[in-house]
């Protein structure tokens, strides 16, 4: 059994024919004038189709039951009806005929052209004569869409396999449900309405239309580059559910899958992935102060690790967020550790942390150690930055200095003020607003005593003020996370050959665009090549879009709902979302 490719499902009159059917048992039942004027106003959406239908049936009680052979010399198929439902068939497809006429008309229609499937109205005879009424359920608009639904299931097609066409008010839902829905010599109504438009009497312009979207589709490149979701799905997760959407609207489109991180949490993850990197661990210092095993990716001399793995914000239960007691150690004893071991170049990420040390931690596993005016040691943690007095290096190895380090960040901030570690992130890490000016005190005092240049140096303040950290205790470089990442991932010669690139994240807000992954992404894509973002959700602090070269933004929550089911439904929103941007894009009128 051959695999049928598609579906064309039609109206009849004033589709495939040119006539109206029953207008024609009108004029034999001496009433044509007052059926016809009723028929108009049914077709442009003005009377409830059913009522209409009954009405005019009614006005046709009496007529011979051989009207119907007399009447077929007077209906003329529409020029292009033969060709095109032979071309069809020979493309594999099945056509369709949904119809407000009569079986009794339309029935023999099907049989000259070789039609699959036919539904219409059938009227009621007796004794050789039309009794003025109609038998069963009236095929109304909510017929015609369901036939489309089950002649498609019936050949196992999605909905974008087919194709439905008509005139008349009747026909909108089967039009707008379609692959492709064409408005033929259409009613207003219709026109406005029907995503594609044919206004010349023939019908093989179908083909034309078919043809010229399917080499739309098959043009169409997408770039798919999103961040990962915070808490919910990693950014090789989102970019795999917004393919599955899109592919179902945009069945022939191709993609290119590269999913990007900022220096965020899932940096790590989309770099590895798409550079082929070797994954580890090493047992280091935990938040608490426990061992845990922290995952690096390795590439023989260089090397790459995220801050998030160790402290990030969704690791850490709510009960035990406070950003100036978690310990950040850690991240300093994995450097040593992978210097030692020959590396020679590490990128870290720094984004989404739950911590706001200012780095002391990190600077106590490279072998720092902080004393107050007391000379007792201090525990490398944030509430500790306003005590120190005194910091000795005397255990920080040599080898340290043959090291470069790469601080990836996702915003730009200093270290502190306004605009600092604090003030800007200080809240979503746990740490309450009364404390907001003195802890941004303490840390601008410590760095009075580490590297006073330090504090107003664009980038410090990421990951709590750790990309400070690593600036003065490691000799780190801060350095954009998203346009490192692209460099990595040869992003500039892959969208190059893009129709369209879509970009995400979780939220976004104001801080997305101070060097986040979505508008990094954007504002390194060519000009011509849109941009399209979609995201968790949007907060109220963004201007208006356009803007930074990203021409739309869509949220995928539908609905509120509890964060918890929110996260649950991520995938699930995002293919629906990518699916109905897809069903956007192909919608074309044409003339």
């Amino acid at each position: 059994m051959k695999t049928v490719k598609g579906l064309l499902v039609m109206d009849v009159d004033s589709t495939l024919i040119m006539e109206e059917g029953i207008d024609l048992l009108g004029e034999e039942a001496g009433v044509g004038a007052q059926v016809a004027a009723i028929t108009e106003r049914a077709m442009r959406g003005e009377l409830d189709f059913e009522a209409a239908l009954r009405e005019r049936v009614a006005l046709l009680k009496g007529l011979p039951e051989d009207i119907f052979a007399r009447i077929a010399e007077k209906i003329h198929f529409t020029p292009g009806a033969k060709k095109l439902v032979d071309e069809l068939h020979k493309r594999g497809y099945k056509v369709g005929l949904v119809s407000g006429g009569f079986h009794e008309t339309v029935d023999r229609l099907a049989e000259q052209l070789g039609i699959d499937y036919v539904k219409a109205n059938r009227l009621e005879i007796q004794q050789g004569l039309l009794t003025g009424q109609v038998l069963g359920e009236i095929v109304t608009k909510d017929t015609k869409l369901a036939m489309l639904k089950v002649w498609a299931a019936e050949n196992k097609l999605k909905l974008n396999q087919t194709i439905a066409m008509g005139d008349g008010a009747n026909d909108l839902p089967m039009i707008q449900a379609a692959g492709i829905g064409i408005a033929f010599m259409a009613k207003p109504i219709v026109r406005e309405e029907a995503p594609y438009q044919i206004q010349e009497r023939n019908l093989y312009r179908v083909i034309d239309l078919l043809d010229n979207r399917k080499e739309e589709e098959r043009s169409m490149h997408i770039l798919i580059a999103p961040d990962s979701f915070k808490e919910s799905l990693s950014a090789t997760q989102v970019a795999e559910a917004l393919q599955t959407g899109f592919s179902q609207a945009l069945p022939d489109a191709s993609f290119d899958l590269l999913p990007v991180g900022d220096g965020g949490e899932g940096t790590m993850a989309a770099l590895t992935a798409a550079l082929g990197w070797d994954e580890f661990h090493h047992t280091v210092t935990g938040p608490f102060g426990q061992p845990v095993k922290m995952p690096y990716a390795r590439n023989g001399q260089q090397a790459l690790f995220e801050m998030a793995d160790l402290v990030g914000l969704a690791s850490i239960p709510q009960e035990k967020r406070n950003p100036l007691a978690i310990e950040t150690k850690g991240l300093g004893e994995l450097i040593l550790y992978l210097a030692e071991d020959g590396v020679r170049k590490i990128l870290v990420g720094v984004g989404g942390s739950a911590s706001n040390d200012g780095g002391i931690g990190l600077a106590a596993g490279l072998g720092y150690e902080f004393f107050d005016v007391g000379n007792h040691r201090l525990r490398p943690i944030g509430s500790s930055l306003g005590k120190v007095a005194r910091i000795s290096a005397e255990q920080v190895p040599a080898f340290l200095k043959e090291v470069e380090i790469e601080i990836l960040t996702d915003v730009d901030n200093p270290l502190c003020g306004e605009r600092g570690a604090t003030i800007v992130f200080g809240g979503q890490k746990g740490l309450s607003p009364l404390l907001f000016s003195q802890v941004d005190q303490a840390m601008a005092d410590f760095y009075q005593l580490v590297d006073p240049q330090v504090i107003d140096m664009d980038g410090a303040g990421a990951g709590g003020g750790m990309a400070a950290g690593l600036v003065a205790f490691a000799g780190g470089k801060i350095v954009s996370g998203i346009e490192t990442c692209l460099d990595l991932l040869d992003f500039d010669d892959r969208v190059k050959k893009a129709d369209l690139v879509v970009v995400g994240e979780g939220r976004m807000d104001r801080q997305s665009l101070a060097g986040k992954a979505p508008v990094g992404v954007a504002r390194r894509t060519p000009e011509g090549i849109p941009v399209l973002s979609i995201c968790g959700s949007l907060e109220d602090d963004l201007p208006d879009f356009p803007i930074e070269n990203i021409q739309a933004v869509f949220p995928i929550i539908a609905r509120a709902d509890s964060l918890d089911r929110i996260l649950e439904q991520a995938e699930q929103n995002l293919i629906r979302t990518a699916r109905n941007i897809g069903n956007v894009l192909k919608m074309k009128k044409s003339g």
